[in-house]
């Protein structure tokens, strides 16, 4: 009995003083982030604010998270996330509304986003960076968005003004 209690102590003390590594054997792939997106044009595209906490399982089953944007001028909403896609230190983040005003912002309207993880900031400069925002009425699933967001949201990163994105990768 005392072996196993001193077994049992020794457990929680681990799980207390190292935390992160107990949640990473269990943890499957995240994203999570918050901050100011720079302008995606030149002229009259504002600064979009975000947050966003995703997970699932290391292949991506299971997702589950919030999604928040402001886009000043156009939509504010917030949505249910239903698809994660991680690969290495990017993350496609797709899924359906479930609030807000602007528009396109209905209940089970699909929104789509890819962010990365860039590493810490080097003298104030974000190195993370996030794609231009689909929302609303996108004529695909979010299962469509989610595997080719590039054929809707286009190619393009823009850098965080402020903020930080946190993209982990779980090997199966």
């Amino acid at each position: 009995m005392r072996n196993f209690r001193a077994i049992v102590l020794a457990a929680v003390c681990a799980a207390l003083l190292f935390p992160a590594a107990a949640a990473a054997k269990s943890a499957g792939d995240t994203a999570v982030g918050e901050g100011v997106r720079s302008a995606s044009c030149v002229d009259g595209c504002p600064e979009i604010s975000f947050s966003f906490s995703a997970s699932s399982g290391p292949s991506g089953e299971s997702p589950s998270g919030t999604f928040w944007a402001d886009i000043p001028g156009s939509a504010t909403f917030t949505a249910d996330v239903t698809c994660l896609d991680v690969s290495g230190s990017q993350a496609i983040i797709a899924g359906v509304m479930t609030g807000g005003s602007g528009d396109e912002v209905e209940p089970g309207n699909p929104f789509v986003v890819v962010v990365k993880d860039g590493g810490k900031s080097t003298k104030g400069v974000a190195k993370d960076t996030m794609s231009r925002l689909g929302w609303g009425v996108l004529d695909v699933t979010v299962e469509e968005a989610c595997a080719d967001p590039a054929a809707i949201i286009g190619p393009d990163m823009f850098r965080l003004t402020s903020g930080d994105i946190a993209v982990t990768d779980v090997q199966p």
